[in-house]
């Protein structure tokens, strides 16, 4: 976590940016910049797989999942089948 002139860097996968500035105040060279030293630790902290972890609440999102789109899909078949009766009822009493 050093760069090439002693200070600390914050490594986000890109570039290296410092996280001390310089300063005019020659007694002290760097500033420390806390706000970012006080979240390095939660930034640079790689995520825990959560799903590998709760593998039953994953079970329950996809069975919520897939059962929402089947009340959708059902829900838009009838009315389709509702439009498609209309429609041949219209026809019907048109060619009478």
């Amino acid at each position: 976590m050093t760069g090439s002139r002693g200070g600390r860097t914050l490594d986000l996968g890109v570039n290296m940016l410092p996280l001390t500035r310089k300063t005019s105040n020659k007694k002290n060279q760097q500033a420390r910049m806390p706000a970012l030293e006080a979240h390095y630790s939660t930034l640079m902290k790689r995520g825990t797989n959560w799903p590998s972890k709760n593998r039953g609440v994953m079970v329950v999102f996809c069975i919520i999942g897939v059962l929402i789109l089947m009340v959708i899909a059902l829900m838009l078949h009838k009315k389709l089948a509702a439009r498609k009766k209309r429609r041949a009822e219209a026809d019907f009493q048109a060619g009478k």
